[in-house]
């Protein structure tokens, strides 16, 4: 009969092995950073590289006031592009973070230790390490993965005073002053997302993946592991799969990075040096520009209301994503211009949204159209932090003026250039003499010398050039040839 039982259960305990063997693989991916980078709202980054050195300073005294915690939290979450103003950020300061969790998914999983290094200048200069008592057993195959048991974490600070911590030392990253960095970002924002909401904060972050970044600017690699970044620029490391090793490599990765950039960026502070220049001559002018943006989009009125949990927010983002993709391949601006407006008729906006909406228009050199993009995501984002849009105005605006300027120096030549013709034109413009007149040649005494029936015959004779004989007839000049010149009188 235990034969039989045992015959009847082997399906269902194979299913139950294969279930378990999936989840080891799909969590073991994960860890070696191979999973997917396309996420937006949550984006975040994984893996692992510190000096011991860094690791200390859990007592960061922060010297501004924590966001409170509030009812009803929520934190927007925005992956930032590796480009302009976000360089020339990332180049002065950013936060590189990582997180060891007891599974893959934040809404019931935990985390178990928090890594994070503040990086000022390309150095890092602060950084906070804590393990968390997530109030739940640590899974057999994270401990043998991380080295991290139940009996490390037993005396460790609970999730809600480790969070408080760690808000403490993000400071103003929680209202998108500061950017966080990790590896396959997606991962590590969703949890800190999903903890901060949990302990009742809100706010704004904002993230780079180094993962993506690594994607598109690195070549020449079997693969885009961290571990394998690593070796390749040669980063020194500490232990593997520990959440402040991994935060300090990934920030020293993504310093590399930036580096590569430093021309990019030193050309865009350069221009950012003329922009402000001339800032508040052109916020006393923007009033002064008349826009005519033609466009079909309906009025921001109409336009629905919804959070990132609504969704049509995923509808919205799918939307804006597919528009980001065809304006980056250069092919069909007013195509990405097309899907945009799909994104925001669901109720979609975010900083990201209208600053791919001005990029297309800029690239079209539609500067009305820009400019009023630029003026209604400002209004509605006006909570938030609009303050990339207004420098991007400013710049739209600029451009504008620019144009105009150009325009009118254009016609201004244009018309000074036909004044010219006609003048020439003027000067050239043949006397006719009356019918039947004939010229008199006279000497300096106004003696006549000859009559010629007309200036043809008398230039031929003299040899002066008959437009000298008619300026003289016409009273434009004293002399021609050395002779006065004149109609013969009846």
């Amino acid at each position: 009969m235990m034969l039989e039982d045992f015959m009847i259960a082997l399906p269902l305990i194979t299913i139950v092995i294969v279930v378990i063997i999936a989840l080891k693989i799909s969590y073991d991916m994960h860890l070696e950073n191979e999973v997917s980078d396309d996420n937006f709202r949550n984006n975040s980054t994984r893996n692992n590289s510190s000096n011991q050195s860094y690791q200390q300073n859990t007592n960061y005294t922060p010297n501004y006031s924590s966001p409170k915690s509030v009812n009803n939290a929520n934190v927007s979450l925005y992956n930032c592009s590796f480009e302009g103003e976000n360089l020339s950020s990332l180049s002065k300061r950013y936060i590189a973070i990582d997180f060891e969790t007891t599974g893959l998914n934040p809404k019931t999983d935990r985390i178990i230790e928090i890594g994070a290094v503040l990086f000022e200048n390309g150095k890092p200069c602060e950084t906070f390490s804590t393990l968390v008592n997530p109030g739940v057993t640590i899974p057999a195959r994270i401990t043998e993965i991380t080295n991290i048991t139940n009996g490390m974490v037993m005396t460790a600070p609970s999730e809600s005073s480790a969070i408080s911590r760690l808000v403490d030392f993000m400071g103003v990253a929680l209202y998108g002053r500061t950017v966080l960095c990790a590896h396959n970002a997606d991962f590590d924002m969703k949890f800190l997302c999903e903890t901060l909401i949990r302990h009742g904060y809100s706010g704004t972050i904002d993230s780079v993946d180094t993962l993506t970044i690594a994607r598109e600017m690195v070549s020449g690699v079997e693969n885009y592991k961290l571990t394998t970044l690593i070796e390749h620029y040669g980063i020194e490391t500490g232990q593997a799969h520990r959440a402040t090793s991994d935060a300090l490599a990934c920030g020293k990765l993504l310093a590399i990075f930036l580096d590569e950039k430093k021309d990019e960026i030193a050309e865009f502070e350069k221009e950012q040096e003329i922009l402000v220049q001339k800032r508040e001559e052109y916020k006393q002018k923007r009033n002064m520009i008349e826009i005519s943006p033609e466009n079909n989009r309906k009025s921001v009125n109409l336009l629905p209301t919804i959070d990132i949990w609504n969704p049509q927010y995923d509808v919205g983002l799918s939307f804006f994503k597919e528009g980001e993709e065809v304006r980056k391949s250069k092919e069909d601006y007013l195509k990405a211009i097309e899907l945009f407006d799909k994104a925001r008729e669901t109720g979609f906006y975010s900083v990201q949204l209208y600053e791919a909406y001005a990029k297309a228009y800029k690239s079209l050199k539609d500067y009305d159209n820009e400019i009023a993009i630029l003026d209604e995501g400002i209004l509605r984002l006006k909570n938030e932090r609009p303050d990339k849009l207004e420098e991007r105005r400013y710049k739209a605006v600029c451009l504008k003026l620019s144009h105009i300027e150009k325009k009118n120096e254009k016609k201004k030549k244009e018309q000074e250039k036909l004044l010219k013709l006609q003048a020439k034109a003027e000067s050239e413009k043949e006397i006719k003499l009356p019918q039947g007149k004939r010229v008199v040649q006279m000497n300096g005494n106004m003696e006549i010398i000859k009559t010629y029936n007309s200036i043809a015959e008398a230039a031929r004779t003299v040899g002066v050039d008959p437009k000298g004989i008619r300026s003289v007839v016409s009273g434009k000049q004293k002399s021609s040839g050395g002779y006065l010149w004149k109609l013969e009188e009846n």
